[in-house]
């Protein structure tokens, strides 16, 4: 590919991320790293360092990063996927929601997760959330010729713990195509220990069917809400050929806090319903007070208001009685 486009193509960086791929399986996460930092450069290169695609580069090579024990290099990776993500689809968009969600339980210069995974000295454990597994079985190609040398009838189990699913037979093929979907419910455990488990038949018609190889994917190992597409090899090395799978990890929402249960005194009311009612109770003969002290102010203008009309109407009563025993008099009465 580089002789027929060069060595700044997309393409290329294509077959470079496969082949690292394949050596992170095979366990030789230092050469994949250094090969996916190749494809990252050439990606850049291409379509610049804030581009979607780039950001496919981006995510993978910090999942290798953290393989190598890397966390610091690797969260700074992971980080820069979700800006890119973020500023691509926005804040609300489900994949920037739960990339920011995972930053968050990601601590500075620890693996991910570890902020829920671990317990603390006077904190309490939280559980992984649980969820769903996506898985869907592509194709398969260079598989074992098991029917007289010339072809085969393969069909693939798929096993997740006690569960077990089954693709259709494709009839004489050893390039099968299946594109067939099917998921499984995962839980705490399951993220931790959980295996995906793949074997592939020749379907006979009389006797056992015939096993064809068999590969197996660790849970722990798959990105979350991020879709994980490859190529692997069966692990025993016996049989020829290839399967082509992809998994989607969902978490369910996180775990809430449990609620705790007020504490009830015998008349059936808790504490904070007591403390309630008593601070009601306190307001109200606040609010007694304040109105009595008003009506007493009231009452008081009211006396002096009639003390003073009273006056006034005695002293009226006084100038009358004066002005009538003038006149008895024979007096002038207004002199």
């Amino acid at each position: 590919r580089e002789h027929q486009y060069g060595h700044s193509h997309a393409t290329v960086a294509r077959s470079i991320e496969m082949l690292a791929n394949l050596l992170s399986e095979l366990g030789d996460v230092q050469d994949a790293a250094f090969l996916l930092q190749r494809a990252l450069n050439i990606r850049e290169r291409v379509f610049g360092k804030d581009h979607m695609d780039t950001a496919a580069t981006v995510v993978n090579l910090s999942t290798v990063q953290c393989r190598r024990g890397q966390y610091h290099v690797a969260r700074d990776l992971f980080k820069r996927w979700a800006k890119i993500f973020i500023s691509s689809l926005g804040h609300s968009h489900p994949t920037s929601v739960w990339a920011l969600h995972w930053l968050d339980r990601w601590p500075e210069g620890g693996a991910p997760g570890t902020r829920i995974g671990r317990k603390k000295i006077g904190e309490k454990r939280q559980d992984l959330p649980g969820g769903t597994l996506f898985v869907e079985v592509i194709s398969g190609r260079g598989l074992d010729a098991m029917d007289d040398g010339k072809s085969s009838d393969p069909f693939v189990v798929v096993q997740f713990g006690a569960l077990t699913k089954k693709t259709s037979v494709q009839k004489k093929t050893i390039n099968p195509v299946w594109n067939e979907k099917m998921q499984f419910p995962i839980t705490e455990d399951d993220r931790r220990n959980g295996v995906l488990v793949f074997q592939c038949f020749d379907k006979d018609v009389m006797g056992d069917d015939d096993e064809m190889g068999r590969l197996s994917v660790r849970v722990q190992d798959l990105p979350v809400w991020q879709s994980y597409r490859a190529w692997h090899a069966w692990e025993d090395g016996e049989h020829a050929g290839e399967l082509e799978i992809e998994v989607f990890i969902v978490e369910d929402e996180p775990p809430q806090p449990p609620k705790v249960k007020a504490k009830h005194h015998p008349g059936g009311k808790s504490v904070l319903q007591q403390a309630e009612e008593k601070q009601r109770r306190a307001a109200k003969r606040e609010q007694r007070a304040a109105e009595a002290e008003l009506n007493r102010k009231e009452e008081g203008y009211k006396e002096a208001a009639r003390s003073k009309i009273n006056k006034g109407s005695e002293l009226a009563v006084k100038r009358e009685q004066r002005r009538q025993a003038r006149i008895n008099a024979g007096l002038d009465p207004d002199g």
